[in-house]
């Protein structure tokens, strides 16, 4: 069976926190999982996995299906915006992406492979997509 791991992270959310508070950080967050529910297919699941990382499971899924999933919640989620009094937040995520191999056979290790992913699309410049094999 085919299965990947999509590991989202919101760019400059401290920015977020430190400049209209918690509140709207909290609805930045819950934006991101409104518009992935919109995105993702039936029997894809998204959770929180700490501050404003998430982490995507999508079963029967191979890297190019993984890839365009992705490259649909980054766009979908730079399209959007969360209204803060005035003002309009304009939100990006930064995206990587790992899919079961033979040198990647466990949770554990699509996990920590799609980790460093997505700190190499940061280290690229942030809103970006990076898939494991990529790098």
């Amino acid at each position: 069976h085919s299965i990947s791991i999509i590991m989202l992270d919101a760019d400059h959310f401290k920015y977020v926190n430190d400049t209209w508070g918690h509140p709207i950080g909290d609805e930045v967050l819950k934006s991101i999982v409104k518009i992935a529910e919109g995105v993702l297919r039936p029997g894809d699941t998204i959770a929180r996995f700490g501050g404003e990382e998430f982490v995507v499971l999508l079963p029967k899924s191979n890297s190019a299906e993984t890839s365009a999933i992705a490259e649909r919640l980054r766009s979908s989620i730079e399209a959007s915006s969360v209204e803060a009094g005035d003002d309009e937040i304009k939100i990006t995520v930064s995206i990587g992406c790992a899919s079961l191999s033979q040198s990647r056979s466990t949770l554990k290790q699509l996990l920590v492979s799609a980790d460093r992913a997505l700190y190499q699309a940061k280290s690229r410049g942030r809103n970006c997509i990076v898939d494991i094999d990529d790098c």
